[in-house]
């Protein structure tokens, strides 16, 4: 008898193997398909050297000096007089020593057409090469490029996947001992390991394979979960009964849209809510069944058959339904919470006024998403009264807020709002003391720098707003002295003047992002005077280079140059923010900094080529900056002599 640690043995063997097998398959169809064609060239002879040439003239001069009469005639002196030179010329030499040893003079001339034709013939003798149309394809073999959706890193991966739901369907009880949710589990891992996942090059079949496989499994097993629910065994009888007169009996669904066994699972469907329902809400629920009907019966006389009615109006039954299901849903869930019940609704809604080419799509589901959203932070008492922790309640409360009340999800991609949810909860999970010390974080930040920014278009919106919440949280994470300051207001601010640059199109939306990552993290070279003196310096700099940008025709600190010396005039005005400000306004801090930046540029310019590059000018600029609040610039001129004698430190000091 085989004892359950050798079974299980053999199992994990034979999973190894098939990995292996079909590993080496795969890896070689990867060969195969996207391998160049290599012909090696043939070895040949390059001829006798230079060296050797001159050494054989050299001898054969010496051994026929006394030969009388000359072998060599007039042109021996020519041939002493060339071979004294210490570069002798080639050509020459090469002509001679072809002249008296052309047995020895064998140069080879190397025709690489030719020699890879050859070479073809040899490794592929069956190719035709008098055939001019494989001649020209055998110059143009290339691996091409693979159009497949699926690459083979991904098949490799499906390849593992489905050797485990093998080895998983064989063992399921090293995973489970409820003896329902294994029946379950061994049925749909049995369904999803065949065929061999890696055959899948796609992944719209796979994707249905992974769902007919989830489905099919579930209702192979339900005789493990089928209880006294009249509901469940009746829609479940229904389903397989459908599956089973299907053409194909693993794809049911295929079969009901083909229109086979509906009267079925329509009977008993119908047969199962008349028996079952709630006599509260059956009348509404039987209106919405005769709103269906009475939509299906004039399309049913027109079709010929179930096939082409269903295929042709499914869309226009689903939506009678659904609208059905809006008129008198509150009535259907009148005993539901408030919470379920505008979501439900709100769902019912939004599939109600999709489109037959838009259901299911991904902009009805993020619809439905956003909808669903905006019900439930209707009524955040529902979501949050059993949590007992302040910090997490705040925390759901302020995500809720954020996402659900500001009108922001119509200005942001779905994407957009995935990356910087997923990146804030993210960093929180990884620095939990963000959250606990400040748990209104999430509203404060990330809501402040989308309502900043969400007046611009979706596309320049989703680049700002996810480089100031990822560059944000980082700075956060690595500085939580920084929690419960204005840090994130400042920023916000920040991502507002960027938003309004990007609209007036004085900067692209790529620069908006890198300066919203420059500004986040300048703030922690010196807290205190972005943070707490003057909380709209940071915005101050970048509106001051933006426009010497702007009134520069040279265009010296376009692109990422400009990004630069937003970085460096920042670090300076870090180092000597307060002598910059002084006493005086952030107004005229403004103006005398915008004049040095506009002299500097102008002296720049003159001076760009001589000993100054673009790539050190940024950092020559925020030198003029630290200059002046040193006191070491009094007159702003590019051609005052004070001026340029800083400017020609600052570079000097920069190339030495």
């Amino acid at each position: 008898m085989i004892t359950a640690n050798v079974a299980l043995a053999l199992s994990i063997a034979r999973g190894l193997i098939k990995l292996s097998g079909r590993t080496d398959r795969l890896l070689a169809e990867k060969e195969g398909v996207s391998s160049d064609l290599i012909l090696g060239m043939p070895s040949f002879g390059a001829g006798p050297s230079m060296v050797i040439m001159v050494g054989e003239l050299k001898k054969y001069l010496e051994d026929t000096k006394d030969d009388s009469p000359d072998p060599l005639g007039t042109i021996r002196q020519d041939i002493e007089n060339e071979l004294s030179q210490t570069r002798p010329s080639g050509a020459k030499i090469k002509k001679w020593f072809t002249l008296f040893f052309p047995q020895k003079a064998i140069f080879p001339v190397l025709d690489p057409d030719s020699e890879y034709i050859k070479n073809l013939k040899e490794k592929c003798p069956e190719l035709n090469l008098n055939d001019k149309d494989i001649l020209t394809a055998a110059f143009c073999i290339r691996p091409g490029k693979d159009q497949r959706q699926m690459g083979y890193g991904w098949r490799m991966a499906l390849l593992i996947v489905g050797v485990m739901a093998e080895f998983g369907a064989e063992n399921t009880a090293l995973f489970t001992r409820d003896e329902t949710l294994r029946s379950i589990v061994q049925a749909v891992l049995i369904r999803f390991s065949k065929p061999d996942l890696e055959s899948y090059d796609a992944w719209s079949p796979f994707l249905r394979q992974a769902l007919t496989a989830t489905l099919n499994g579930v209702l192979d097993a339900r005789q493990a979960y089928q209880g006294n629910d009249p509901w469940l065994n009746t829609i479940l009888n229904a389903l397989a009964k459908a599956r089973e007169k299907a053409e194909d009996g693993d794809d049911y669904i295929l079969g009901l849209i083909q229109g086979k066994c509906y009267r079925v699972l329509i009977s008993e469907s119908l047969s199962a809510a008349a028996a079952t329902l709630d006599s509260t809400c059956a009348g509404d629920f039987e209106k919405v069944i005769t709103d269906i009907l009475k939509e299906a019966a004039p399309l049913v006389s027109k079709s010929k058959n179930f096939h082409d009615f269903f295929q042709d109006h499914w869309g226009d039954l689903v939506h009678a339904g659904l609208a059905s299901l809006e008129k008198y849903g509150p009535g259907i869930l009148k005993d539901e919470s408030p919470l379920l019940r505008d979501t439900l609704l709100a769902i019912v809604k939004e599939l109600s006024q999709a489109t037959d080419a838009q259901f299911l799509s991904g902009d009805v589901l993020f619809k439905i998403t956003d909808a669903a959203l905006s019900a439930v932070s209707a009524y955040p008492d529902s979501v949050l009264h059993d949590i007992e922790q302040k910090w997490l309640k705040k925390l759901i409360e302020s995500m809720l807020e954020t996402i659900g009340n500001q009108g922001i999800r119509n200005t942001f991609s779905k994407k957009c709002l995935e990356t910087i949810i997923g990146n804030a909860a993210g960093t929180m999970a990884e620095n939990p003391e963000l959250i606990i010390k400040e748990p209104g974080l999430f509203q404060d930040l990330v809501g402040s720098i989308l309502k900043a920014v969400k007046g611009v278009n979706s596309l320049d919106a989703d680049s700002i707003a996810t480089a100031a919440t990822a560059a944000s949280f980082q700075v956060l994470a690595r500085n939580p002295s920084l929690l419960g300051t204005r840090y994130p207001y400042l920023v916000a601010d920040c991502a507002e003047r960027l938003a309004d640059l990007v609209v007036s199109k004085k900067i692209h939306r790529i620069q908006a992002a890198d300066i919203i990552t420059v500004v986040s993290q300048a703030v922690v070279l010196n807290p205190i005077l972005f943070n707490e003196v003057q909380e709209r310096l940071a915005g101050e700099v970048i509106g001051i280079v933006v426009e010497a940008a702007q009134k520069d025709d040279k265009k010296l600190i376009a692109g990422t140059a400009l990004v630069e010396v937003v970085r460096y005039v920042l670090d300076a005005v870090a180092s000597h923010g307060i002598a910059l400000i002084g006493t005086g306004s952030l107004a005229q801090f403004s103006d005398k900094a915008a004049k040095v930046l506009d002299a500097g540029l102008v002296r720049g310019a003159e001076q760009l080529g001589k000993n100054l590059s673009l790539s050190s000018l940024p950092m020559v600029l925020s030198g003029l900056v630290a200059a002046l609040a040193r006191g070491d610039i009094t007159i702003i001129d590019s051609n005052d002599p004070q001026f340029i004698k800083v400017f020609v430190g600052l570079v000097e000091r920069l190339t030495a």
